[in-house]
């Protein structure tokens, strides 16, 4: 289990508290004529979570709601387990957009496996059975990390993706415009 401290938290920004203000004052407020209206939980807001489905996308959209109203209310990020980052990672992670993390994840588990077996197999001449011992936690943690870890990792991604249609939108309205353009050319893409 992870110590508390090297959680991450991503605090709200304010583009998250204009836009929860927004939603509270009328739908198509202009986020600049609300800064400095705060805001303790942006995704309690309509629009704010008409913005969070928008960024995560036509598939289990009410899953990731879910995820991401516990993350909002706990004031950290906590873990929580998604099969899907867990079981199908890579494919997971490009579907999700999250390019950064993909190549971390390529470069680590390639790098990883370099290093144990291509350096480690001809210098240590490990037994068979400590060989598999080896793959079987490499294995392990590769599912492991990016399952406990995978909502977090949407929710920041997610909350930097709604913090930039924000910044560039005049309104609210309009950021949510900015993510059904990308949703209609993520569809056409994925067939």
């Amino acid at each position: 289990c992870m110590p508390q401290s090297a959680m991450v938290f991503v605090p709200p920004t304010d583009a998250y508290a204009q836009a929860s203000a927004a939603a509270q004052a009328r739908p198509d407020a202009a986020p600049d004529d609300l800064r400095g209206a705060g805001a303790d939980t942006p995704a309690a807001t309509p629009a704010m979570t008409t913005l969070y489905g928008h960024a995560i996308g036509p598939l289990s959209t009410a899953y990731y709601l879910d995820a991401f109203d516990r993350l909002d209310g706990s004031g950290r990020s906590t873990v929580g387990w998604n099969w899907a980052a867990a079981l199908c990672t890579l494919n997971w992670l490009i579907y999700r957009r999250l390019w950064n993390a993909a190549l971390v994840y390529l470069a680590a588990a390639e790098g990883l496996a370099l290093i144990v077996f291509g350096l480690g197999r001809p210098l240590l001449d490990w037994p068979a059975p400590v060989e598999w011992g080896v793959i079987g936690a490499f294995v392990l943690a590769s599912i492991v990390v990016p399952g406990w870890y995978g909502n977090g990792l949407m929710y920041a991604e997610v909350r930097k993706r709604i913090d930039r249609a924000l910044t560039a939108s005049a309104t609210v309205a309009e950021a949510g415009e900015r993510f059904r353009q990308v949703d209609g050319a993520t569809r056409e893409f994925y067939g």
